[in-house]
């Protein structure tokens, strides 16, 4: 019985040892497949939350205004140059070139009124757009020798300079559309809009105008608009080039101002000539023939004035 016994337990333990054997390799498959454990995320720390501050509205600087500091408004005269300038030079060949194209068929060639509308064109681009642009003045103002600045004592800005030029030359235009296209109004739908776009122009020109004849310091619309005011200039003496050419053409706006003084200061002596008469034939006449041309004028109470008195009566 004992060696049965024995070679059974053999049989047996000789058959288990394969099923041992794969169930170890199932249960390393098994930890091998096995995914680790993830590990726990450390949680996120709350964040504040940002308290907006509220906006505080920046106060607005005032607007500068007024004349600025050591500086003198242009008079009459040196304004009255400027402008005279400004308008040969800008429409001085246009006006020429228009009799031109009333009489000339051009039958010889290129008509001469188109070279002057062309030299005038090239004109006009400088006086009001380049100058103003790089010099912030035009021909007229380099004359004149005048200049237009803010209240700060800075020159103007050049987009004033350009609307100032335009004003004459859109006014000019706008005259031109309303004189061509008035008698066409009626039936043509464009010549209608071109009359309207003319009669605009020449409102905004009046319309400008009128500002700076009922300013005291003479401002325009756009004057105003850019708070600008026409100022004396005087040069620096550092020009060079070009520039110092256009300086130097204040020479003849400074001559030309010396001659209508002159014929201004003339034309008051004359008149103080021609009242000073006056005066001597009243104090020759007696106080009886003083009382009767007070009778005549319709004076009050001449009767018991004095000679002086009655003289100062006339002349009032």
């Amino acid at each position: 019985m004992g060696l049965l016994d024995k070679s059974k337990n053999m049989e047996t333990t000789t058959v288990k040892a394969p099923e041992i054997a794969k169930a170890a390799v199932v249960v390393e498959k098994a930890v091998k497949a096995a995914k680790p454990a993830k590990a726990v995320k450390p949680a996120k720390p709350v964040r504040e939350k940002n308290v907006k501050e509220k906006r505080v509205k920046k106060a607005r600087p005032k607007r500068v205004r007024g004349l600025p500091k050591d500086y003198q408004l242009a008079e009459r005269v040196p304004r009255y140059i400027s402008w005279l300038v400004n308008f040969i030079v800008n429409f001085g060949l246009i006006l020429g070139a228009i009799p031109l194209m009333m009489f000339d068929s051009g039958a010889s060639g290129t008509p001469i009124y188109t070279w002057m509308l062309v030299a005038s064109f090239l004109v006009i681009i400088l006086n009001i757009f380049i100058l103003p642009i790089y010099t912030k003045r035009n021909v007229g103002q380099f004359v004149a020798r005048t200049k237009y600045m803010n209240a700060l004592g800075e020159p103007a800005n050049f987009m004033h300079g350009i609307l100032s030029g335009l004003v004459g030359f859109l006014s000019l235009i706008g005259f031109m559309f309303v004189g061509f296209n008035a008698q066409d109004i009626a039936d043509d739908t464009t010549s209608l809009v071109y009359f309207i776009v003319g009669i605009l122009l020449v409102i905004f020109w009046f319309v400008n105008n009128s500002f700076r004849r009922n300013s005291e310091i003479n401002q325009s619309l756009i004057d105003l608009m850019f708070s600008v005011y026409l100022v004396k200039h005087i040069p620096t003496g550092s020009e060079t080039g070009w520039l110092l050419r256009l300086e130097n053409l204040g020479d003849f706006g400074a001559r030309y101002e010396k001659r209508i003084q002159a014929k201004e200061a003339k034309q008051a002596q004359k008149s103080d000539e021609e009242t000073a008469p006056e005066e001597e034939n009243l104090s020759s006449l007696t106080v009886k023939e003083l009382k009767e041309r007070c009778k005549t004028a319709g004076i009050e109470g001449y009767g018991s004035m004095k000679k002086d008195d009655l003289i100062a009566a006339l002349q009032g």
